[in-house]
């Protein structure tokens, strides 16, 4: 740790709002258990904020891949974990033989490589910026912008905000699909597809058969009553694990096509089901009366410890001079349930508002990291990126 007064400073704090609990009458095995901070430095043309960020290793060294927002800068800063510093940025065109339009989101595929999305396809530049691949568009955009309907593939982006990489096994690259089908009907649910697939090397693009569970069932009606639908997401090497916003349980395959689901249900949160929302209302009123109930967020697998966490948005109120649109809901309190790699509930720690980031946080070797890019929290620092190193530990 860099800065010890600094750690001081924060336990303090992190005490004064109640600390990380893990309730003992839960008989929980396991807790995280907040540890010392790392941090990177960011430049005027990077903001704390991430579309993309991911961890990953090369030649046994473990790194930080960080795509800031578009508007602030147009670049990937690679973060050597255990120097804390940068270790090489890799520049992003919008202009020239290079140029990739619409940036929405990368992914790392080794120290020299990245996979970014656009609106419409996957390009992969080196770390000079150059494109070395692109593949075929997902979809024909003239006819989307004209109001036609999405066909056997559709928009998709890798992002770390709610946690979505990209899943790469033989050559072949699995992606997320998240439109197909709308207006969903009680029976097309379950033929809708939520993920696909392209081989780079032949630029064969295939839909999967692993569509939306029988959970699914509530009718849409376009433009007036839409489902949230939206799947976080992991893989271990051997099997795609899918956690929705609204079920209580996660959905697990090692093929793409035979699903299973096991039971993650929060301790602290009610039984849910998906429920249709209202299309025409304001976006803003929208999202403060969601932000009001419990939902599930992130599904990250950690392959040093064979654990996974399965991240749990509490009720939160955005203030009145907030906007609910643009604004981070600094003060929501969150919890991680802890599942093993046979999905079976090992542990629930929750922690306190007002002070992380939990949309900025990634597994890395010696534990689970969380921002503290919380601008309610006393070191919050718009020059540099801090998080806090969870360890898991036996009861």
């Amino acid at each position: 740790m860099k800065n010890a007064s600094l750690f001081y400073a924060l336990a303090l704090f992190i005490v004064s709002c109640g600390g990380s609990t893990s309730e003992e009458q839960y008989g929980d095995k396991v807790t995280l258990l907040p540890c010392d901070t790392i941090s990177f430095p960011i430049d005027e043309n990077t903001t704390y904020e991430s579309r993309a960020m991911f961890q990953f290793e090369d030649d046994g060294r473990e790194y930080l891949s960080f795509r800031t927002y578009e508007n602030k800068g147009n670049h990937i800063h690679i973060f050597d974990i255990e120097k804390e510093d940068v270790h090489k940025t890799v520049p992003l065109f919008r202009q020239g033989p290079n140029a990739i339009p619409g940036m929405l989101g990368a992914y790392p595929m080794d120290l020299n490589h990245s996979i970014v999305t656009n609106s419409i396809r996957f390009t992969i530049v080196n770390d000079s910026g150059h494109v070395k691949y692109k593949s075929p568009p997902l979809y024909n955009s003239k006819h989307i912008r004209e109001g036609g309907k999405w066909g056997k593939f559709c928009l998709t982006s890798f992002i770390s905000r709610y946690h979505q990489p990209a899943i790469i096994k033989d050559s072949v690259l699995y992606f997320k699909q998240g439109q197909i089908g709308y207006p969903h009907t009680k029976e097309s649910w379950q033929t809708s597809n939520i993920f696909a697939s392209l081989n780079l090397r032949t630029n064969e693009m295939q839909p999967t058969r692993f569509c939306y569970p029988s959970v699914f069932e509530v009718e849409e009606v376009t433009r007036t009553w839409s489902c949230e639908n939206g799947h976080s997401y992991d893989y271990t090497g051997e099997e795609v694990a899918v956690s929705f916003k609204q079920t209580d349980s996660i959905y697990v395959s090692s093929d793409f096509h035979h699903v299973k689901g096991y039971l993650a249900k929060s301790r602290h949160a009610p039984s849910m089901r998906p429920t249709l929302y209202n299309a025409q209302i304001d976006n803003e009123v929208r999202l403060r009366k969601e932000a009001m109930k419990f939902d599930y967020w992130h599904l990250m697998y950690d392959k040093y410890r064979k654990v996974f966490y399965r991240f749990v948005r509490h009720p939160y109120e955005f203030p009145a001079d907030r906007n609910a649109q643009f604004d981070e809901d600094r003060g929501r309190i969150f919890s991680i349930v802890i599942l093993n790699d046979q999905y079976e509930i090992i542990g629930e720690t929750t922690l306190p508002g007002h002070t992380y980031n939990y949309t900025l946080c990634f597994v890395g070797k010696k534990g689970l990291y969380i921002s503290l890019n919380n601008q309610d929290n006393p070191i919050f620092s718009e020059d540099e990126l801090f998080f806090q190193r969870f360890e898991l530990v036996e009861k």
